[in-house]
């Protein structure tokens, strides 16, 4: 795992230090918090991920016996497995192995990357959003009578440290649909998220949602927003791209997983046609259905 997160770095050297919050949004339950994230973009101070999963809770470690400590962690490394394998989480699995166990939710899994990139947690907060997208901190009395808290499905705040930098950062989780539905029963998560001014933007295995309409208001939010698009073909089709974005590719496109069948861009196969890009030696999303590697950068003209 280490090796693949070296290979990433440097695919964020484009962006001027500190100046773009780097938004990973987990489309469905497909992803999580990972350390090719964070070395993409090392010097954001700001990390924003978005999805169905659970937020989950701060293992009570303290209070566990040695016998269910040791379990909980051999199920939480299996949960990592796959991403570690695969460089995304399986749907199905992912639900069934965040909400079991006392390592309930995403938290868990936030803080084994914590800990293997050497980034020292300082806080963790739960919090809603209001509806012009200001951040409500949860007290007690709250939480006791929140009832997604109860199943984990909230949202939360770490702030950490950089250890080259030793500079404070904030990583907001927000357990939250992002289909039009949902962004009309939850205006505050458009209005959080300009509220950040521009960001750039990861996707990778994000299920082809921004691909469908029913998703289009929040598509339409970050071809807005975003400064830099970092990410595989299930963010935003090329065609919503052109105008605004110049689009570099590497690695190599042909066709999606069997799964995706009919997601194939013919544009975007032309481009890597006319590019020519080297190719990728990490995973990077669900590649293609002959192995192949691939990410595509927009970044705003």
């Amino acid at each position: 795992m280490d090796q693949r997160l070296t290979k990433t770095q440097g695919f964020g050297n484009f962006q001027k230090p500190g100046s773009i919050v780097p938004i990973a949004f987990l489309l469905k339950r497909t992803g999580i918090f990972s350390g090719a994230v964070y070395t993409i973009f090392p010097d954001a101070k700001n990390f924003i991920l978005i999805g169905l999963e659970p937020g989950g809770f701060v293992p009570d470690i303290e209070n566990m016996t040695v016998k269910n400590l040791s379990a909980e962690l051999m199920e939480l490394s299996r949960s990592l497995d796959t991403i570690s394998r695969l460089n995304f989480f399986k749907t199905n699995n992912m639900k069934k192995e965040l909400g079991s166990g006392h390592f309930k939710g995403a938290v868990p899994v936030f803080l084994a990357y914590f800990g293997l990139l050497n980034l020292q947690p300082v806080q963790f907060r739960y919090f809603e959003l209001t509806p012009d997208g200001k951040i409500h901190y949860l007290s007690e009395e709250e939480l006791k009578k929140n009832t997604g808290f109860k199943s984990g499905l909230i949202s939360f705040e770490f702030e950490f440290i950089d250890p080259v930098s030793h500079d404070a950062k904030k990583l907001y989780f927000l357990s939250k649909d992002l289909s039009n539905t949902g962004l009309d029963l939850n205006p505050g998560i458009s209005k959080f998220l300009e509220s950040f001014g521009t960001f750039a933007v990861t996707v990778k295995a994000a299920s082809y949602l921004l691909h469908y309409e029913r998703f289009s208001k929040f598509r339409d939010c970050l071809l807005q927003y975003a400064e830099v698009f970092v990410m595989d073909d299930t963010g935003p089709p090329l065609r919503f791209l052109t105008e605004k974005f110049e689009v570099k590719v590497f690695g190599k496109y042909t066709r999606p997983i069997r799964l995706w069948n009919t997601k194939f861009q013919n544009d975007l196969a032309k481009l890597h046609k006319i590019q020519k890009p080297e190719p990728i030696h990490f995973k990077y999303g669900y590649g293609t259905i002959d192995r192949k590697q691939h990410i595509l950068i927009a970044k705003r003209k």
